[in-house]
């Protein structure tokens, strides 16, 4: 197999792992912070990749001495039952986020712990992942890997000293599967979880009450949860947050968060709950202004999946403006799959028009052909 060399450093490093286990070709990628004041790959980069060995039979990686080169050469995914400490850089969000993608290509049921920091303000929360991407996610797997895929929180942590664990649950698939998601539905329903780790009860209920102050102005149905955390369960840091989600009538969802500052940050303004809480819900509304049938920060997860798909069908997602992440993922799965994508703008009805929908881009329809793969796991005995 013809080595695949990548010159362009760190970008999508995650994704670039995902796509050399799946294409089962080895790659070398160059120029990692080569110009940086402090060059070569980072601990939680070096972390990533020693969890993909740790789920992986027969990986080698390589790491030259300056750290700005990394040759992998891909193994076989095994599943079975790990823990791992994800330590406390980066939340476990990025590295659930290529979990996610290749769960359904191992060769047994994966069950596996992850200790870290469940909330930051850079990552994906768990909670975000748990309850907005794994029912998208869900839709691209066949009945038996959709209902065994599941994301617990068994102890929230946050930064600096995280603390948390999450336990990712998963069965193997032979292959995943088209989508059809071109209309998203109104927003019928918001829910969410307002958090606290080792400070008072009461915050909770202040970022709660802060957050439907401005949501029950556009709608009567939403119901935060107040999760109290201490002792043990807490973690190892004291802190405070708000994750919000809004569901459609069709199944889709969209997502918000805020945190407090990390507990010994140089901020000069103190964090008021109540005002965080409006701040996610800002962002929540955003999110829906925004449209699309996923949610932004899962966007280039759903498109890696539509080209991951086992047929050579075609699928569709509407999705809202692509991020930057996005688009450089979209880059990269055209240069290790040959899969590329159709993006055209949705025509929006006339009384969207009307109402002023035309300020911002009308959403666009992300259209692929399957690369044909195939979990060649499942056939190894």
């Amino acid at each position: 197999m013809n080595l695949q060399i990548f010159d362009d450093g760190p970008t999508c490093f995650r994704l670039k792992i995902v796509m050399s286990i799946l294409s089962n070709r080895p790659i070398r990628i160059c120029n990692i912070r080569n110009r940086s004041k402090c060059p070569g790959v980072t601990d939680y980069e070096v972390n990533f990749l020693q969890l993909i060995n740790l789920l992986s039979n027969g990986a080698v990686i390589n790491i030259n001495d300056t750290g700005c080169v990394v040759n992998f050469s891909p193994g076989s995914l095994i599943g079975g039952e790990h823990i791992f400490d994800c330590s406390n850089e980066r939340g476990l969000g990025y590295f659930l986020e290529p979990l996610l993608i290749l769960s359904p290509f191992t060769k047994t049921y994966l069950s596996l712990k992850l200790t870290g920091v469940t909330n930051n303000s850079i990552d994906p929360s768990v909670d975000i992942i748990s309850q907005t991407w794994l029912p998208l996610l869900k839709k691209f797997l066949p009945p038996a890997s959709s209902s065994s895929l599941k994301l617990e929180i068994k102890k929230r942590g946050i930064a600096p000293k995280g603390g948390g664990l999450v336990v990712l649950s998963s069965k193997p698939a032979q292959q995943i599967s088209p989508i059809q998601l071109v209309s998203s539905g109104k927003v019928y329903r918001v829910r969410g979880v307002a958090w606290t780790c080792r400070v008072s009860p009461a915050i909770a209920s202040q970022l709660m009450h802060g957050a439907k102050g401005l949501l029950n102005s556009f709608l009567s149905d939403v119901y935060i949860n107040l999760d109290q955390r201490k002792r043990e369960v807490a973690g190892e840091c004291s802190g405070f947050g708000i994750v919000l989600w809004a569901e459609t009538k069709e199944g889709i969802f969209y997502s918000a968060e805020a945190t407090s500052d990390p507990e010994g940050s140089k901020q000069s303004q103190p964090v008021i709950p109540t005002e965080l809480g409006n701040k996610a819900a800002s962002h929540l509304l955003n999110q829906i202004y925004l449209g699309g049938c996923v949610d932004q920060s899962a966007q280039a997860a759903a498109l890696t999946m539509m080209a991951l798909e086992g047929g050579h069908n075609a699928s569709q997602l509407l999705i809202s403006a692509p991020t930057p992440y996005t688009v450089s993922s979209l880059r990269l799965i055209r240069q290790c799959l040959g899969v590329t994508f159709d993006l055209a703008y949705k025509e929006m009805e006339e009384s969207a028009q009307e109402n002023g929908s035309e300020m911002t881009p009308p959403p666009l329809i992300a259209t692929c052909f399957g690369s044909g793969l195939k979990n060649v796991n499942l056939s190894i005995l």
